[in-house]
């Protein structure tokens, strides 16, 4: 997968996330948000220069758009997002990327609701950046079970996907993981180190217990599979 070796960037990534019920929220709170379900959010907190593979678990409030105007206005200039093709087995070009340049993002429209990407965090002053991802949390009436589309799964082919819901995950507790052909894999960017993570399923097994937080995404060799179908798994909402 030489796509994937050709992303060797050193990075420090802090990730806290968590899904929250009601109203009685940290010190440091995102915006107000109005919603006729459970609010919710999950909380990055990521360096300059980091480089982040990052999904989107919510579902949108009162619109139906969330773009990086709305959670990312506040990043330096040279910030980048690039979301992957899984058909083309490359990188969307052109105004399907999101550069802030001059202090505008650039074209600022692409939906992040839902979506997996790349986030590349540009130089700063400031050594470190929160964002916090706003929504919904999906629930029995929004998304009792999820279902994602999987792209052109050849022996090398990857998707850049994340875990369907805003809780913490254990990768071998997921539906996807039990069923999974031999020889599929999951790859995930440990900014920490600067390096990936694999585990891939062996006899049965998996290689690695990879630990998946709220928002993290991934790249997943999926050996033939076309869908990925979760069913939610917390009781409320």
């Amino acid at each position: 997968m030489k796509s994937l070796m050709e992303l060797r960037v050193a990075a420090v990534f802090a990730i806290s996330g968590a899904w929250l019920l009601g109203t009685n929220l940290s010190a440091q709170t995102p915006p107000a948000v109005a919603s006729r379900n459970v609010a919710a959010y999950v909380k990055f907190t990521v360096a300059r220069r980091g480089l982040y593979q990052m999904h989107y678990p919510l579902m949108p409030l009162d619109r139906q758009v969330v773009t990086v105007n709305d959670i990312m206005a506040h990043l330096p200039n040279g910030s980048a997002i690039v979301f992957w093709d899984a058909v083309i087995q490359n990188y969307s070009a052109g105004d399907a990327a999101e550069v802030k340049l001059l202090g505008a993002w650039r074209p600022g429209t692409n939906n992040l609701v839902g979506k997996t990407f790349w986030l590349q965090v540009g130089d700063s002053v400031h050594s470190a950046f929160e964002i916090y991802l706003t929504g919904e949390a999906p629930d029995s009436r929004s998304l009792p079970v999820a279902d994602v589309p999987l792209d052109a799964c050849g022996p090398e082919a990857v998707n850049l996907v994340g875990y369907a819901y805003p809780v913490e995950m254990r990768w071998t507790n997921t539906a996807f993981a039990a069923a999974a052909a031999e020889g599929s894999a999951i790859i995930v960017f440990d900014s920490t180190a600067g390096a990936f993570r694999t585990s891939a399923k062996h006899n049965g097994r998996w290689s690695r217990d990879l630990v998946l937080p709220p928002g993290q995404g991934f790249w997943l060799n999926a050996r033939g599979a076309t869908n990925w179908t979760e069913v939610k798994p917390y009781a409320y909402p």
